[in-house]
């Protein structure tokens, strides 16, 4: 169930919810040691995409409201193949005339202090280097970006509805 539609229901504190406020404490207790180990600046939007919407699940009880629910392994991988495909599509079709994705790296890094996402590549070379972004950014700064979109969708269509 949508935390859309049940508003009316309590909610209790189930699997979902646990694993959620799991994921986000450890993602919130990597940041700031993975920050001073790498050398990196803090990443303070990553904070607050992670933060808003565990307490927004610890005081509704309800992780479904900010977008985590259980899914099928079909529809998971069936989800990730497309987004991974749509992803490397548009890369391979843009970045060589564009440069975004490049122009982005070399500003992530090229402090002294670089974002903890691209770090790794500075500090690191060859597969642990794209190892420690893949994993950081997968299980860290994307988890907290997508979920801040999914309540930014959720308010939006809130507002939309009470209009």
């Amino acid at each position: 169930m949508l935390g859309t539609q049940a508003k009316d229901r309590q909610h209790t504190w189930g699997s979902a919810e646990t694993v959620f406020v799991s994921w986000v404490g450890a993602a919130l207790a990597v940041l700031i040691p993975a920050a001073l180990f790498l050398q990196g600046a803090f990443p303070v939007f990553t904070v607050v995409w992670l933060a808003i919407p565990l307490l927004a699940v610890t005081r509704s009880k309800d992780a479904a409201r900010v977008g985590f629910r259980r899914i099928s392994w079909k529809v998971f991988i069936t989800t990730t193949a497309i987004n991974l495909s749509a992803l490397l599509f548009v890369s391979v079709l843009v970045e060589p005339w564009s440069h975004a994705y490049q122009a982005l790296i070399r500003g992530a890094v090229a402090t002294s202090h670089p974002d903890t996402t691209f770090a790794w590549l500075v500090r690191y070379e060859g597969l642990e280097a794209w190892a420690g972004l893949v994993l950081y950014s997968g299980l860290v700064t994307n988890f907290g970006a997508s979920i801040c979109k999914i309540i930014s969708v959720f308010i939006c269509t809130n507002l939309i509805l009470c209009v």
